[in-house]
C-alpha cells in the first residue's frame, strides 16, 4: 500500500545485522557525492544519540538528506511515489524508508503507525534485538531558508519518543544554497553547481525527551522542539506551512503566466509576495471541520480565491482599489453603501484589500464560519442597508431579495421570502408595542403609511446568522460569476459539507 504494494513486509521487522551492514556503504557514497557538490570540508558538533527514536532538522537544501544519511544512515519518509523509481525506490525500501501520500488520509494513518512500530523498538525498556533505524523526518515538509522556521508538522511527534533536533546551516556569502521556491529564471541549480566551494555545519542537539504535557499533545512537542533548533540557529518562526509554500509556488507561476512577475528570477521570501504573510492555517480555522472531518477550507479552494482575485486586480498591484471593488460587486462606487462594503473587508483600514483580507471577509460570509455571528449578520445588514442610513427599509430588503433570488434557487428563495416576511411581521409588531408613539432604538416605524425602517439593534436580534436571509445577503453581493464576493456565497471553501 501507499506506493509499496508488496513490499509492505519490509516494515514488518527490523534488519538483521548482515544488512545493515551491506546497506552501510551507503553512508561514505553520500559523503563522497557531498565532496563532489563542493562541501569539502563539514563541520560537525555533537554526536548521534542513540536513544533517539527520529532524528529532526530543519530543511534547507537538497543536500539536507546526504548529509543525515551520511552521518546517521537513517530510515525516514518520502512521497511514495518515489518508489515507483527504478533503482531509487529499491534502495529507500532497503533503507526502509516509510512511503507516504500527503493527499491520502489512509497512507498519512499507515505512516503513523510505521513511524509508531520504528520508534517503540529503540525506546527504553524495549526487547533487545535487532532494531529499526532511526527515522529521519523534516518535520518542516518543505524546504525554507535556515534563518526562518515554518511550522512543524505533528507526524514525527504523535509516537511520543525522544527526537533529536539537528541543526543544519550552509554559512555563504555570494549565493545561498536553500532551495526555496522561486522562478524560473532562477537558474538554481546552475547557480548551485557552478559554486567552487559550499560550506555545511551540521550540530546534533541533546535529545528532547518529552514530558507527559507533551506526549499527550503533539503540537506542544512539535513547537518545543522546533524553538529549540530557532534558538541553535538563531532563527525566528512563523507559522507558514507545507501548504502555504505550495500557494505560494502556485502564485508566483500565476504572476509568470500572466506576465506580471518584474523579475521572476528573484527569490523571495513568503511575506514579501502579493500573499503578504497569509497563513492557510489561520484561514482553515475560521471555518468549521465538515462531519467527517475534513476542512470546509482547502488549499484548492485558496488557489481558486487567488485566480479569482488576479483577475479583479486590474492595475496588477496586489490589491483591490475601491473602484475595482465596486466594478467587481456591480455597486457604484461613489455610493456610501459600496464604502461600507470595502471598509468591511479592509481589515487595517488601509483604503485597499489585499488577498489576505478578502479571503478573512469571504470566510465570514460563509455558512462554515467559525467567527463571531455578529459580524456575519453585520455584514448582511450592511448589504441590505443601500443608502447608509444605519438603518434597513422595507423597500431595501425587498428589492435585494428580489434581486439576488434572480440567481437563486426556487427553495433557499421560498425560505428567505418567508423569513423576510417573519422579520417584517416581527418589527410591525414591536414597534406597535410603543405606547408613547415614538420610534424606539431597535425597531422604527413611521406612521401615517411611511416606510417600516429596522435598526441594526433590531436587525441583529431578529436575524439568526444561518438564516437564509442573512445568505440572500451574500449572493447579492456578485451579479457576476468572477465577483468578489463569489467564493464566499457559493461556498468556495465551504461546498463539500453542502
Amino acid at each position: 500500500s501507499a506506493g509499496v504494494g508488496r513490499h509492505g513486509g519490509v516494515y514488518a521487522q527490523p534488519l538483521s545485522a548482515w544488512r545493515r551492514a551491506v546497506l552501510s556503504v551507503i553512508s561514505p557514497c553520500c559523503r563522497a557525492g557531498l565532496f563532489v557538490f563542493g562541501f569539502y570540508r563539514i563541520k560537525i558538533s555533537g554526536k548521534l544519540d542513540p536513544r533517539a527514536a527520529l532524528l529532526v532538522p530543519n530543511h534547507v537544501s537538497m543536500f539536507d538528506l546526504l548529509a543525515m544519511y551520511w552521518l546517521a544512515l537513517p530510515s525516514g519518509l518520502s512521497k511514495a511515489e518515489t518508489f515507483k523509481l527504478p533503482i531509487i525506490g529499491t534502495i529507500f525500501r532497503a533503507l526502509q524508508v516509510i512511503p507516504v501520500q500527503r493527499e491520502s488520509e489512509e497512507s498519512k494513518r499507515e505512516a503513523t503507525e510505521r513511524i509508531m512500530r520504528f520508534a517503540r523498538s529503540r525506546a527504553e525498556g524495549a526487547p533487545r534485538g535487532p532494531r529499526f533505524p532511526p527515522i529521519l523526518v523534516f518535520p518542516q515538509g518543505t524546504t525554507c531558508r535556515e534563518e526562518v522556521l515554518t511550522m512543524f508538522q505533528r507526524g514525527a511527534f504523535l509516537p511520543g519518543q525522544p527526537v533529536q533536533p539537528v541543526a543544519l546551516k550552509y554559512p555563504w556569502k555570494h549565493f545561498n544554497p536553500a532551495f526555496v521556491v522561486a522562478g524560473k529564471g532562477d537558474w538554481f541549480l546552475f547557480r548551485h553547481l557552478t559554486q567552487f566551494v559550499l560550506h555545511l555545519e551540521v550540530t546534533f542537539l541533546p535529545t528532547h525527551v518529552p514530558s507527559e504535557a507533551e506526549r499527550h499533545d503533539p503540537a506542544l512537542f512539535a513547537n518545543n522542539v522546533r524553538a529549540e533548533l530557532a534558538e541553535e540557529l538563531g532563527a525566528s518562526t512563523t507559522n507558514h506551512s507545507y501548504e502555504d509554500a505550495k500557494l505560494y509556488r502556485f502564485a508566483l507561476n500565476l504572476a509568470e503566466r500572466t506576465g506580471l512577475e518584474s523579475n521572476p528570477g528573484k527569490r523571495t521570501s513568503l511575506a514579501s509576495r502579493p500573499l503578504r504573510g497569509l497563513e492557510l492555517r489561520a484561514i482553515k480555522d475560521l471555518f468549521t471541520a465538515s462531519a467527517d472531518g475534513h476542512a470546509h477550507y482547502t488549499l484548492d479552494d485558496a488557489k481558486q480565491a487567488l485566480e479569482h482575485f488576479a483577475s479583479l486586480d486590474t492595475d496588477h498591484d496586489g490589491y483591490l482599489s475601491l473602484e475595482e471593488f465596486a466594478a467587481a460587486t456591480g455597486f457604484d462606487p461613489q455610493s456610501p453603501h459600496t464604502e461600507r462594503l470595502f471598509d468591511f473587508f479592509d481589515r487595517d483600514a488601509s483604503g485597499r484589500i489585499d488577498f489576505r483580507e478578502l479571503v478573512i471577509g469571504q470566510a465570514i460570509a460563509s455558512p462554515f464560519s467559525t467567527s463571531p455571528a455578529e459580524d456575519r449578520v453585520r455584514l448582511a445588514f450592511d448589504i441590505f442597508d443601500q443608502n447608509g442610513d444605519g438603518r434597513v427599509s422595507e423597500s431595501e430588503l425587498r428589492a435585494l431579495v428580489r434581486f439576488a433570488g434572480q440567481s437563486d434557487t426556487s427553495r433557499h428563495a421560498r425560505a428567505t421570502q418567508y423569513q423576510l416576511q417573519k422579520l417584517l411581521d416581527a418589527a410591525r409588531a414591536k414597534a406597535g408595542r410603543q405606547a408613547d408613539g415614538q420610534t424606539e432604538q431597535s425597531a422604527s416605524s413611521q406612521r401615517g403609511g411611511q416606510e417600516l425602517r429596522i435598526s441594526w439593534e433590531s436587525f441583529r436580534a431578529l436575524a439568526p446568522r444561518d438564516s437564509a436571509l442573512v445568505s440572500t445577503a451574500f449572493l447579492a453581493l456578485h451579479p457576476e460569476p468572477g465577483a468578489v464576493a463569489a467564493a464566499a456565497a457559493s461556498g468556495l471553501g465551504a461546498g463539500r459539507g453542502g
